[in-house]
């Protein structure tokens, strides 16, 4: 089994972090797999709810590295996703993220322009 990239959570009420804890705690035998760190210092990833001004500040710098969960999507940064929060889209989001990293794994490439975004959206949310 390969290391699991840690992710760290910036933002978010505790339902929230709680289900996204549990989520990746049920997907941990996947590859890439990820863990939560307490730090974000200590993270591969952010995970950071687009919503919170403080959460966004807290992230600055860290766009290549960071998917962003909001009502809106803010400039810049790496992909983002709306709320609610689906864990199943930010699995998705965080291996488009994993999928730029440079071979050996250590540092991030910058992203790719023609790169897709993450589905924003599930399908029976694009019927109404």
């Amino acid at each position: 089994m390969t290391v699991p990239y840690r992710i760290h959570l910036l933002g978010f009420s505790d339902f929230e972090r709680n289900a996204l804890a549990s989520y990746l705690r049920l997907v941990a035998e996947r590859s890439p797999a990820y863990v939560l760190a307490d730090r974000a210092a200590d993270a591969h990833f952010l995970v950071v709810d687009a919503d919170d001004p403080a959460a966004l500040a807290a992230s600055a710098g860290r766009g290549a590295q960071t998917v962003l969960i909001g009502a809106e999507p803010p400039g810049g940064g790496g992909p983002w996703t709306l709320r609610p929060v689906d864990p199943l889209h930010v699995l998705r989001a965080l291996d488009q993220l994993c999928a730029g990293l440079a071979p050996t794994g250590s540092a991030p490439r910058p992203p790719d322009a023609r790169a897709q975004p993450v589905p924003a959206r599930r399908s029976s949310d694009a019927e109404r």
